[in-house]
């Protein structure tokens, strides 16, 4: 019997659901000359180190100020953070179709967010308030873990009370569904709103 289900945040619920594309669409936005910022798409290693650090702060292993030293360094451009971050926030927008999903489950099912994020998400919950649609929130920020890490599986488990096998777990990342599968979760691969309702529905859950 399914008692909850647990739904990712970024490619899920919301849109974009890569953050280093969010970056690179930041700054595409932002003031870095154009010429620059081709050149800086172009390398791979820049692109590669631009993708560790977002992880390192995703992971909470470093603060909101130490992941933009580490990006100033790496893109040798002194841009003004909180213009960026103001950017980076106002590229996030609701998946209205599955945000519609998440109001009808949470009167029947014990609703979880699990997410790979950062402190950032608090001000993006400011000013769309999605927590309220949930029991439980794990942010990979706030408890120091990752997905497809086991740990962060069990952390929002306990949280819900529920175990394994009475849960569904969707995301729209195939490495974080396979670890849910090998802990014993059902799991959805997320491809698009309409699906989703069939994946539910093929598991006996009423939407």
């Amino acid at each position: 019997m399914i008692k909850a289900i647990i739904f990712d945040f970024g490619g899920v619920c919301f849109s974009p659901g890569n953050s280093e594309q969010l970056i690179k669409e930041a700054f595409f936005n932002s003031r870095l000359p154009k010429l620059k910022l081709l050149t800086l798409i172009l390398d791979f290693k820049k692109r590669k180190m631009i993708k560790d650090v977002v992880h390192e702060f995703n992971a909470g292993c470093i603060d909101e100020m130490t992941f933009w030293e580490k990006i100033k360094m790496i893109t040798h451009y002194d841009f003004n953070e909180k213009e960026l971050k103001k950017i980076i926030l106002s590229l996030h927008r609701p998946i209205k179709p599955v945000m519609n999903i998440v109001k009808r489950l949470e009167k029947r099912y014990k609703l979880g967010l699990l997410t790979n994020n950062n402190s950032w998400l608090e001000d993006l919950n400011k000013k769309y308030k999605f927590y309220r649609y949930f029991d439980e929130v794990v942010n990979s920020f706030d408890v120091k873990a990752s997905k497809p890490s086991r740990k962060i599986y069990y952390i929002i488990l306990k949280r819900l009370g529920v175990k394994p096998k009475e849960c569904i777990f969707i995301d729209d990342k195939k490495e974080n569904i396979d670890a849910a599968k090998k802990i014993g979760m059902k799991v959805i691969l997320y491809k698009n709103p309409k699906n989703l309702i069939e994946q539910l529905k093929s598991f006996g859950v009423e939407i």
